[in-house]
């Protein structure tokens, strides 16, 4: 018999609650264990300033480990011409990030099922 599914694991999809990080435009449907990550305070705020400023005049972005699809959406709310390339390894994570990209009308945002290394392979991806 398996055991009933944890609300507080990342990987456990329900239940999920749609949330605004502070000082965006945008909503995110997170986990609880992810939810309090993006709203409680601003999330990597130098990076999401960077990211937002950067991305208004590019062609392409490559979100390498997307997640969610916090960094996506920033991007492509900077610039809605922008190409999205989001990768993500883990298929509960890849769920939400789809999710996200399609609440956000970032339709054209490709996720692509892959991790980067410095090394050819193939490896078990552990989190």
């Amino acid at each position: 018999m398996t055991a009933p599914p944890d609300p507080s694991r990342d990987e456990c999809l329900d239940p999920r609650r749609r949330i605004r990080p502070p000082g965006r435009d945008f909503e995110l449907e997170l986990t609880p264990q992810l939810a309090s990550r993006y709203a409680e305070r601003p999330y990597e705020p130098l990076t999401s300033a960077l990211i937002g400023t950067v991305c208004r005049r590019q062609e392409v972005f490559v979100d390498v480990g997307a997640q969610v699809g916090y960094f996506s959406v920033l991007a492509g709310r900077a610039n809605p011409a922008l190409e999205i390339y989001a990768l993500e390894p883990s298929s509960e994570n890849r769920h939400l990030l789809q999710r996200n990209l399609q609440h956000n009308r970032l339709n054209t945002a490709r996720i692509v099922q892959m991790s980067t290394s410095d090394l050819v392979g193939t490896a078990t991806f552990r989190y």
